[in-house]
């Protein structure tokens, strides 16, 4: 059977698309679907450190090969990418990681920055690698993020009776900073104030200048043994206002909050749950519970 030209030239392209390799869109091309990094930050709470977390979302498999491994590259605030070391990350569900077998593989690790800057906005630098079970060279994607705000920390709590002056505590730091806290009842009919204070440090803070990122500083008062908030759950605040004689401050814009509360006769015995919390003005905060017993 003979063909016609027209069908001649239908073969030859349909045989020469058959032998060409396809073209591949970038999506096909690049394994790494996304690379996320998120800095906790403890906020005060016992037996937690400030950590780095590092995933990456991986195309597995890939080209019809799995992933062998994938590992970053940690450079902190090196700019110039000089790795300080390197963790592996996992998709089995540990040290960070959290779904099993999603693709997103994730590491957590104990870290905060060296040289804190409040004055501009840091960055960490890493790397990511991602290594398929085939012989090849690894897919690498160097990037950095920002850190963001800070948020504030609880450098202390204090608390002291009026009969005390603040200077005579002061010469026994542990019984007035650190506890345990005792507080002991008035005589019936009568009320004596007590000052509580509490300070704060924030990176973004720039004390030198006047300026504090503190926005507020309080505290509530639990019952736990009758599971009830006192105060109607309300916020008792601290203030920075230099106001020695009514707030018991000494001095404005220092990040040390003060507070005279009258403490009344009849008030509520027993082991007390004080929870404080300091929120910045971009919102983050720092929460840290004591434990006060009224006696």
């Amino acid at each position: 059977m003979k063909l016609t030209k027209n069908k001649v030239v239908i073969f030859t392209m349909l045989w020469w698309l058959s032998c060409t390799t396809p073209v591949q869109v970038p999506d096909q091309t690049d394994p790494i679907e996304r690379i996320d990094f998120e800095y906790i930050q403890a906020r005060g709470e016992e037996d937690v450190s400030d950590s780095a977390y590092v995933a990456v979302l991986v195309k597995n498999p890939f080209n019809g090969v799995e992933v062998k491994e994938v590992k970053v590259d940690w450079s902190g605030e090196n700019e110039d990418l000089s790795i300080l070391y390197t963790k592996d990350l996992n998709d089995i569900g540990i040290e960070g990681d959290i779904l099993v077998g999603d693709n997103l593989y994730g590491r957590k690790w104990s870290w905060s920055p060296e040289n804190p800057d409040p004055d501009k906005d840091q960055s960490v630098y890493f790397k990511v690698s991602v290594l398929y079970k085939e012989e090849g060279n690894p897919v690498e994607k160097d990037t950095s993020f920002i850190l963001g705000n800070s948020s504030p920390q609880f450098k202390n709590i204090c608390i002291w009776e009026e009969e005390h002056s603040k200077e005579e505590h002061l010469n026994d730091h542990d019984e007035v900073c650190e506890g345990p806290f005792v507080l002991t009842l008035p005589t019936e009919g009568v009320a004596k104030i007590i000052t509580i204070e509490a300070k704060v440090s924030d990176l973004n803070s720039d004390l030198m200048n006047g300026f504090s990122d503190i926005q507020w500083v309080g505290f509530t008062s639990k019952d736990p043994a009758k599971d009830i908030m006192l105060n109607d759950g309300n916020y008792i605040y601290l203030l920075d206002n230099g106001d020695e004689e009514v707030s018991g401050d000494i001095k404005e814009g220092d990040n040390t909050f003060t507070r005279k509360v009258a403490f009344p006769h009849n008030a509520t015995t027993g082991s007390l749950e004080w929870k404080f919390r300091a929120q910045d003005w971009q919102g983050g905060f720092a929460e840290s519970t004591i434990t006060v017993t009224v006696q």
